[in-house]
């Protein structure tokens, strides 16, 4: 109870602006026009304010971010892509409040946003256990068979659209556990932090998503490394290595590892994608393209080519993949500014994997949740260079 106090009063003392930044976090816990509805708020707030197109301004790589996010909307329109149109309207939309949050994130910030994600990752559980319930039940099967199904409608997502995009919340929760377990010296907050790691990481089996394990299983060694410390870099990869052959013993500790039909049906997608990168090479159709060519050309269904790289090349084409990159290539130079800050920059790289091992096999990072988590966490670097 003392240290939920100690929050509340912190908090109480924040100004209206850094109090925004935590209400951005809390929306991200919302359904998905409930959450872009707060974060459009605040942004028109900072807008009426007059200093957002100041930060803009001095935003890191915003050429190149606003000229991607322009292009794609101009190229959706064109295409008659509407749900790339609201795609791309909601990427102008993170690119704007990241330059509101650059401009207000603090340490003391920082640390109580990571800490409220955390406390809400583990209230949304209980309604998550409520839905494998109740699935469970549909399939004639008690919650204590832990029997994870194949079909997407009947795996667990809270607030989150799909099991996929939750898949990827908690695996950012869990890099946002390892960020606070390092940061804070009390066993009693490390002990806290050990527990909601290990309770998101018992959803995240309960989601069914098998290709999120993967970046986790590089990701955790990679943090403990970035942050220089030797016995725990030790630690975590003799538990991964224990955890290897455990599933390699009794392959049901990976829910629907024995299904490779969702596999099989990635090399049809990617085949498609690749017809529709022949077809659109410079520009693309705008975002997800793929959702909307798949109709005319009868290709596999999907909403997108299920694998970052080659969604990039299909929606984007040539030119909006370039933009992007240039802007992800400033932001890379920002994020090794912070080298020595261990922690910060072991969470940052943590990120960027989840995002590029786990995009092997999905695009979740187009939902507005975890993209606009992503890069706040990647932007986070802006409070030093303001501090300094």
């Amino acid at each position: 109870m003392q240290y939920i106090r100690s929050r509340i009063e912190d908090i109480k003392s924040l100004s209206l602006e850094d109090k925004l930044i935590l209400f951005v976090a809390f929306a991200l816990f919302l359904p998905m026009y409930a959450s872009t509805i707060c974060i459009a708020s605040v942004t028109i707030y900072a807008l009426f304010k007059k200093n957002l197109i100041s930060s803009i301004k001095h935003q890191t790589g915003a050429k190149f971010l606003y000229a991607f996010c322009l292009l794609e909307i101009v190229v959706s329109l064109f295409y008659a892509n509407s749900i790339g149109v609201i795609n791309a309207l909601g990427m102008l939309l993170i690119g704007a409040y990241v330059a509101y949050y650059r401009d207000h994130i603090s340490s003391k910030v920082f640390d109580l946003m990571i800490e409220m994600i955390l406390l809400l990752s583990l209230i949304i559980t209980a309604f998550g256990l409520f839905e494998f319930n109740y699935y469970s039940q549909l399939a004639d099967h008690s919650f204590f068979d832990f029997y994870v199904q194949n079909k997407p409608s009947r795996r667990i997502h809270v607030t989150f659209l799909n099991a996929n995009i939750y898949a990827t919340m908690i695996e950012f929760f869990v890099v946002c556990c390892l960020y606070k377990w390092v940061s804070c010296s009390s066993l009693k907050e490390k002990a806290l932090y050990v527990f909601c790691g290990v309770v998101n990481l018992i959803m995240l089996y309960l989601t069914g998503c098998r290709t999120a394990f993967i970046p986790l299983a590089l990701v955790v060694p990679v943090f403990f490394i970035c942050y220089g410390e030797r016995k725990w870099i030790l630690f975590s990869i003799g538990l991964i290595l224990a955890g290897i052959i455990a599933v390699l013993l009794i392959p049901n500790l990976i829910p629907r590892l024995s299904d490779i039909s969702t596999l099989e049906s990635r090399f049809d997608i990617w085949y498609g994608a690749f017809q529709g990168i022949a077809m659109y090479p410079l520009f693309g159709n705008g975002p997800q393209t793929y959702g909307r060519l798949y109709p005319i050309y009868d290709w596999h269904k999907a909403p997108h080519a299920h694998n970052i790289y080659i969604d990039a090349i299909s929606s984007y084409g040539i030119i909006g993949t370039v933009l992007l990159v240039g802007y992800y290539v400033y932001l890379g130079k920002e994020m090794m500014q912070v080298r020595k800050h261990k922690a910060l920059f072991g969470m940052m790289v943590s990120f960027v994997l989840v995002y590029l091992i786990h995009g092997l096999l999905d695009c979740t990072l187009n939902a507005l949740w975890t993209g606009m988590l992503f890069f706040v966490v990647l932007n986070t670097g802006a409070m030093y260079r303001k501090e300094n």
